[in-house]
């Protein structure tokens, strides 16, 4: 484990804001493999009647639709590499999956640890678990070789702290009485997550995307939300209901198949979620303090009544014995994760034992660095209304600085696509222009090669034969990698006349496709 699961977290434990472009197009990436799988599998699947699900949104709520069991059968046989090679996702499925996840990406706010960030941590801690399951496990199976829910894991994992205020559910009820309300008091955030998630699934922005998950089958759709709901609702440990729920399915999960299947998803996400404490020392000391960080901003904004400081230290220990070394002695019993279960019992053990011996000095260190950083002062009514005149242009003054670095970080990120994108379209160009240069004498076309880029756009868009194929749908064509084109362009001296119009068709569509993306 410690050479397949810490080097992603510390990538992920040290981001800052700047690094959103690199997580998006990491999270991007993962969800197409995914999906890939989802599309290959095709009639493979099991029968959407035979999964149990419900409609939309009964109850009214997420936590509503939570099922004690949900089924998940294994395929009759595995997908193999070919297939899914095979499958290319359509150019409009893969704008929007990015698009969701950059969606996705601004629902986060900027706390210190619920943070898009964090997200990205237990998505991509949620797939390697479930990629370290162990497929003849009985309980592991239907997770293991079934890819729509190992996409649905990944997917919850990634939403599951969308919109998070920053603070517990306690505080959040008091902050917005009529969330509260709406959700009857229990598992708030994680409801408002799923709900916002949800939303954002089903708006027009996303048609194809939910049309490759599960095109025009409304069981589909339940057992995607299914899911998601389970998933998601896992995550929220405090709830005295979800847990006496767990510990009913899992005096269940030996007589019941389901009941198990249905455990261990759940426990991939409630792992994930805090797998920061059962990795390497330095990674959970990294979480911890940026947790740490974002409760006592909290008591300094008065969004919470008691400094966090005085009870970290025991507050951990209680965490490690009743939650964390539980869920991960309970991952070994199952057998599903075989060596790594073994692996992160040990971490979590060793990092409970370290902590009981630095963690006090750590929470005195932990304290003076928020000290000594400038923050918001606790807030009460009397502290507000002696706000000097002074003080208040300052906070206006900060308020602004912030918003021109984050316009500023958000400018130089997007140049760097715009640059990025420019040197495709130039090498693609070129490449249709080495191709359609063989053997022509017009000194027009061979002048091409020294021309700017808009000079060869402009030429080959007054070109009949360029316009018939530049109007096809992107969709349909096969678009060559830029590997390919190189070796289009390094070997165009020795193809045919006749075999010219395949390289042209697919070197030209690239230049399309690179022309008129929506990121750029």
């Amino acid at each position: 484990m410690a050479a397949i699961l810490l080097p992603v977290a510390q990538v992920e434990a040290g981001c800052g804001d700047g690094a959103s472009s690199f997580l998006i197009s990491k999270n991007v990436n993962m969800l197409e493999s995914l999906l890939k799988e989802v599309v290959a599998l095709g009639d493979l699947e099991a029968s959407p009647s035979d999964i149990q699900g419900h409609s939309e949104t009964p109850n009214g709520t997420p936590y509503g639709e939570i099922q004690l069991a949900i089924e998940m059968k294994p395929l009759d046989r595995s997908l193999s590499s070919c297939e899914i090679f095979a499958v290319n996702l359509p150019y409009v499925v893969r704008n929007e999956i990015r698009e969701f996840v950059t969606t996705i990406a601004t629902g986060y706010e900027n706390h210190p640890f619920h943070n898009f960030q964090h997200a990205s941590h237990v998505a991509h801690l949620s797939n390697i678990l479930v990629h370290s399951m162990d497929g003849n496990n009985k309980g592991a199976s239907g997770i293991v070789h079934d890819p729509f829910v190992r996409f649905a894991i990944v997917l919850s994992a990634l939403v599951h702290d969308v919109d998070h205020s920053g603070v517990p559910n306690g505080r959040l009820a008091e902050e917005k009485p009529d969330m509260a309300r709406k959700y009857s008091q229990k598992s708030i955030a994680e409801q408002n997550s799923i709900d916002v998630a949800w939303g954002i699934l089903m708006s027009d922005e996303f048609v194809n995307l939910r049309n490759c998950l599960f095109g025009n089958s409304a069981a589909k759709q339940r057992r995607l939300r299914q899911l998601m709901v389970n998933s998601i609702m896992a995550t929220d440990i405090f709830d005295q209901d979800l847990r006496e729920l767990r510990e009913l399915r899992w005096e269940k999960s030996s007589s019941c198949g389901s009941c198990m299947s249905t455990l261990i998803l759940e426990h991939i996400l409630q792992a994930s979620d805090v797998v920061h404490t059962m990795q390497d020392w330095e990674i959970y000391r990294q979480w911890n303090g940026f947790l740490f960080q974002e409760m006592y901003t909290a008591y300094l904004e008065g969004r919470a009544d008691k400094d966090p400081s005085e009870s970290w230290y025991d507050g951990e220990l209680w965490f490690f014995d009743n939650w964390v070394l539980p869920l991960a002695r309970k991952l070994k019993e199952s057998g599903v994760l075989n060596a790594v279960s073994d692996q992160l019992l040990e971490h979590a053990n060793r990092n409970r034992s370290r902590w009981e011996v630095e963690g006090r000095q750590i929470c005195i260190s932990m304290l003076a660095s928020l000290k000594e950083k400038p923050t918001v002062r606790k807030t009460t009514s009397s502290s507000t209304s002696s706000h000097s005149v002074q003080s208040l242009f300052s906070d206006v003054s900060t308020s602004e600085t912030m918003l021109t670095t984050t316009i500023v970080e958000e400018i130089e990120s997007l140049a760097k696509v715009m640059k990025r994108y420019e040197r495709k379209l130039e090498t693609a160009c070129g490449n249709l222009v080495a191709v359609k240069c063989k053997g022509e004498a017009d000194p027009t076309i061979v002048g091409l090669k020294e021309q700017p880029l808009p000079r060869k756009l402009q030429f080959f868009r007054e070109k009949s034969w360029y316009n018939e194929i530049s109007q096809k749908d992107p969709d349909t064509c096969t678009v060559p990698s830029e590997t390919q084109c190189d070796e289009i362009s390094a070997t165009s001296s020795g193809h045919s006349a006749g075999s010219q119009s395949n390289p042209i068709h697919e070197m030209l569509i690239h230049a399309e496709i690179i022309a008129n993306d929506p990121l750029i």
